[in-house]
């Protein structure tokens, strides 16, 4: 398969879309744009309004302040690990799971990302993270987020498999990636190879796809996603709530309908978490009520995703929609 390449320059971006305007100088220099290639040389030409460029384009609209947006808004910095002692990288936040924020580089760079201002900790140490979860049997997963996992090196993925391998309680390897929808080419025989190799050690992988909107799913991306699929890999979506990309009950409707075609479950819709300089994408919790209550009226119910807000501190994620009680 062809190397993944990626576009960072705003200009080379601009006149390949054949843009009118610049992208913002000071968004860009807060968080650089990142968007591959094959992805980018699908979208639309001369649509500043892309519901999928709007959602890696720095825009002005970044550069607003209002009240309550914040640079860490689930609080990981110190956050939990300093006040469990937790190795660098790892969080622990709800029972019998952990995550592993990995520092493998992004497929794109998500203007809404709720890590966008955090500065990477330090190096991953997989040994010592493995030698912490030696003595904490009671957790049967382990969750690679990020960054993306799947932008790791060979060499350090392939350590993060060895070391994971190794522990006999861990039950489920989950994969939280946007490479095989935005970028397929980045699924690589070796890429297989590490995944067989954890499989063989007795663990049950997962992929946990972040798409925002139905037109991310592209042949190619299809193709990549029935890769996966051929190998038995449970596939599940996470979809952010986002204005001006997909708050119409329609869009998600035609999102979720795709996405099952293609082996993907829909797993979560999330309420944008309130980073600083995503303002503009914010969707409120009454309309995204009401959109969900029309995907219900549209969909059968196991295509309508959970509709969540994560909150720091909270044991889990908090729904959103309202019971019957209510």
């Amino acid at each position: 398969m062809p190397e993944t390449t990626f576009i960072t320059d705003p200009e080379e971006l601009k006149s390949l879309l054949e843009l009118p305007e610049s992208a913002d100088p000071r968004a860009a220099a807060s968080l650089a744009l990142r968007i591959p290639r094959e992805m980018a040389e699908r979208l639309k030409k001369g649509d500043p309004n892309d519901p999928v460029l709007l959602q890696f384009w720095p825009s002005a609209r970044e550069n607003d302040s209002p009240v309550g947006f914040t640079a860490d808004p689930l609080c990981e910095r110190p956050g939990p690990a300093a006040e469990k002692n937790l190795p660098d990288g790892l969080l622990w936040k709800y029972a019998g799971r952990v995550l592993v924020t990995t520092q493998g580089v992004c497929a794109a760079h998500c203007r809404f990302c709720f890590r966008r201002h955090l500065s990477p900790a330090a190096p991953i140490d997989w040994e010592k993270i493995a030698a912490f979860l030696e003595k904490t049997p009671s957790v049967e997963e382990i969750i690679l987020s990020g960054g993306d996992p799947l932008g790791m090196p060979p060499k350090e993925r392939d350590l993060a498999f060895h070391y994971i391998g190794a522990l006999p309680f861990v039950k489920r390897v989950r994969i939280h990636t946007r490479y095989p929808i935005l970028s397929p080419s980045s699924l690589t025989p070796a890429l297989f190879r590490g995944l067989e190799e954890i499989e063989k050690r007795g663990k049950r992988l997962l992929f946990a796809f972040h798409i925002n909107h139905p037109a991310e799913l592209t042949a190619a991306a299809a193709e990549g996603t029935a890769s996966l699929r051929r190998r038995g890999f449970p596939l599940f979506s996470q979809t952010v709530l986002l204005r001006g990309v997909n708050d119409r009950a329609e869009i998600l409707a035609e999102l979720f309908r795709r996405a099952f075609e293609l082996g993907i479950i829909p797993y979560y819709l999330h309420q944008l978490d309130r980073v600083a300089g995503a303002s503009h994408f914010e969707v409120p919790v009454e309309e995204g009520r009401r959109i969900v209550a029309e995907l219900r009226a549209l969909l059968p119910g196991y295509l309508v995703p959970r509709y969540v807000r994560e909150v720091p501190g909270a044991p889990s994620k908090i729904p959103l929609e309202r019971s019957s009680a209510d």
